[in-house]
């Protein structure tokens, strides 16, 4: 396979262009995919210019998410994702993080974003989510906010789906900057706050423990209510939904018993409307 590492936009262009019709890997640092196979694998990891203007970031697609988030500390913002990976991944895949209930998914904080697909350059926010099977994101410009000068976290171990509903109500009418609920082996209930709520809460921020798994998102309007049921009833390796996002990831479990509780996406999936879209702007089915 060959490996191609444009070092800016204008080049990425260029080595799209002179491969597409080829299969085609589009990555960024490879540290939440496994590169897939292809013909061609064109990374953005040395597309790494960024730079932080008011409260707004401007970013190529090979940036590292915590470099943006150190540099836009130091001027007293947040940029709202804890993914360790690239600019690019995270837009390319926009799920939601520990942060989302107040923020939303990484789309939310999008003012613009570019890509180059077989119909050429193009500035389309519908490229986040695209999985990279759409074009190969090149550069965004996202909202910064005021960053919180303390976060302090609850949990709670609950035992029962009365207890479970109850719980959510009780910590989600504090403002919180996140209500994120994890299925490992029990259901336990981690909210966030910009300010201490309770004696029992602690400083820092609770996060989700991603892995290399097998692993659907599943979603419904009804699927953060719902997912006590799931998660005793089926029973997955490792799961978790952040409260206001109406989507849960689920690893290692049955893709049938899933689709009781919404709709479902494996890994790598694009939902109907979206191949629709690859359809017309990967026309030669380049991207894989």
């Amino acid at each position: 396979m060959k490996v191609l590492s444009p070092t800016d936009e204008e080049e990425l262009v260029r080595v799209f262009r002179s491969s597409y019709g080829r299969k085609i890997a589009v990555y960024g640092t490879g540290a939440h995919s496994k590169l897939k196979e292809a013909e061609v694998a064109i990374t953005t990891r040395a597309m790494k210019s960024f730079e932080v203007r008011g409260d707004e970031v401007e970013a190529e697609a090979g940036v590292l998410v915590p470099d943006i988030r150190e540099v836009a500390a130091q001027e007293d913002l947040l940029f709202p994702s804890v993914y360790d990976g690239s600019l690019g991944g995270l837009l390319a895949s926009n799920e939601p993080g520990p942060l989302s209930t107040k923020y939303g998914r990484p789309s939310q904080s999008l003012i613009w974003v570019r890509g180059v697909t077989g119909i050429g350059l193009v500035k389309w926010r519908g490229l986040a989510g695209s999985k990279g099977l759409i074009g190969a994101i090149s550069r965004a410009r996202l909202k910064l906010y005021r960053r919180p000068s303390h976060v302090y976290s609850l949990t709670v171990e609950v035992d029962g789906e009365a207890q479970y509903l109850e719980t959510l109500k009780k910590l989600s009418s504090n403002g919180p900057l996140s209500v994120l609920v994890v299925y490992d082996g029990v259901v336990t209930v981690h909210a966030s706050y910009d300010r201490k709520v309770s004696p029992r809460a602690e400083e820092g921020l609770d996060v989700v423990r991603e892995n290399d798994s097998d692993s659907y998102l599943v979603e419904s309007k009804f699927i953060e209510p719902m997912f006590y049921r799931l998660a005793v009833e089926l029973k997955p390796t490792y799961a978790y939904t952040v409260l206001g996002t109406h989507v849960a990831k689920v690893y290692s479990s049955n893709r049938e018993e899933l689709s009781k509780f919404g709709s479902v996406l494996g890994k790598g999936e694009l939902p109907a409307a979206w191949r629709l879209l690859k359809a017309f702007l990967d026309f030669r089915r380049s991207l894989v």
